[in-house]
């Protein structure tokens, strides 16, 4: 595989510009962006009729729960979760996760996605920081605290010893949920993240049992709770946050809190509402695109997740004008790399390699509005390469690091284990 790459004569879309030039990486990075460009011993590759976008950056999910697909369907979620998740969650080997991660790797890919922020289960966790080696792509990942975790603290400050110098691992550190978890474990999770410069990753208000449970039991609202506990700041990742309050969405603005929303989820769940990201961004919170599991999704489109959330917010709004396909775009690409503390997003000079080249079939004509194109005509069909970290992962549409067949071979055949 060569250590250069020219991508030439592609159509830039980027959420700062669109532009016809070519792409020079080298050493892992966006070495060039500009016309006629030209490199001796590059590999050359002709993006003629395709778009040439950044990676998407998917910010919430649970990646091994590939092995999950279609289990509980039509129950609510506390009932899915207490009835059949967890269950089936409890008998999980590494072995399991491992491959239940690298096929959702492999979609991940085949989408244009090339960074996941996950949270799991604590005796499995270093399964999906291999499988994410092996694919050769990049990851956040942390451990799920919860009450019932005995020795968790501990458990999560050896997994962030294990990863912190991995090339393509960022260990970070979770609380489940504000139900989950009780004042001192998510005040000392938090103290543990600041120790180490870490994302924290969290799910808060995605349904209307949660937020009232926790303001039954604290007299606040989820958003007020946990900032009241220190933990809202530019590095808390918030999953869902559904139903929020003015002042919360405010709260979120004034820390600059990560939101990751996950539109396709919260419908298949029922949980009722939609989070309100418009005014979360207008607040100053980083808002950002995650697909959540495959088992409450039952995918990993970060595509589909673009346009499900743009059309949401018309719908919430009963307003046509927004959000702009731009504004959603971004969600998916630069405010998602950025919330993850990579350079990367903009498809600039300088930044890490993560480049998808999409090909403009029947679909992506005619040229009246490209972000338009990308945001609701576009599908995972259309991707045809796809670069992290400067080396190609998938490409001529096929997966280069690993057997994908195999893999959901594999996958098919332990999903049915756990189900018996």
């Amino acid at each position: 595989m060569a250590d250069e790459i020219l991508i030439k004569n592609g159509l830039l879309v980027s959420p700062f510009f669109i532009k016809k030039a070519d792409v020079l990486i080298a050493d892992g990075v966006i070495y060039d962006v500009g016309e006629r460009l030209s490199h001796r011993g590059a590999e050359v590759i002709d993006a003629h009729d395709c778009y040439v976008l950044p990676a998407f950056a998917n910010t919430h999910t649970h990646l091994a729960m590939s092995l999950l697909r279609g289990v509980g369907e039509g129950l609510r979620l506390h009932e899915w979760l207490e009835q059949k998740i967890w269950p089936m969650e409890a008998k999980l080997t590494e072995d399991d996760v491992f491959y239940g991660a690298l096929l959702g790797i492999a979609e991940l890919i085949r989408g244009g996605s090339t960074v996941f922020n996950d949270m799991y289960l604590s005796n499995v966790m270093d399964a999906i920081g291999r499988a994410t080696q092996r694919a050769r792509i990049n990851a956040v990942l942390s451990i799920g605290l919860w009450n019932g975790l005995e020795n968790g603290l501990d458990i999560t400050r050896d997994f962030v010893e294990r990863w912190k110098e991995d090339r393509f691992v960022k260990p970070a550190v979770a609380c489940h949920a504000p139900y989950t978890c009780d004042e001192e474990l998510i005040k000392r999770s938090k103290r543990l993240a600041q120790q180490f410069n870490l994302l924290y990753h969290i799910h808060v208000s995605e349904t209307l049992r949660e937020v009232f449970g926790v303001l039954k039991e604290k007299g606040k609202r989820p958003f007020i709770y946990l900032n009241d506990l220190g933990v809202l700041d530019e590095k808390t990742v918030i999953a869902h946050a559904v139903f929020v309050s003015k002042q919360e969405i405010l709260l979120a603005g004034k820390y600059g809190v990560v939101i990751s929303h996950n539109p396709t989820s919260n419908l298949k769940l029922a949980g009722g509402g939609i989070s309100p990201v418009l005014e979360f961004m207008e607040a100053g919170a980083q808002v950002t695109l995650g697909t959540d599991g495959q088992a409450s999704n039952n995918g990993l489109n970060m595509i589909e997740a673009m346009k499900l959330a743009a059309l949401l917010q018309k719908h919430y709004y009963w307003d046509a004008t927004v959000p702009q396909p731009k504004d959603v775009f971004k969600m998916a690409t630069y405010n998602g790399w950025k919330a993850l503390g990579f350079n990367a997003g903009g498809l600039k000079q300088g930044e890490q390699a993560e480049v998808v080249v999409v090909r403009r079939v029947p679909n992506l004509y005619p040229s009246h509005d490209h972000y338009a194109n990308v945001v609701y005509s576009m599908n995972a069909a259309n991707v045809l390469h796809v670069i992290s970290k400067g080396q190609f992962v998938l490409r001529d549409g096929n997966i280069v690091s690993f057997d994908e067949r195999e893999v959901a071979q594999e996958v098919e055949e332990r999903g049915r284990k756990l189900a018996t």
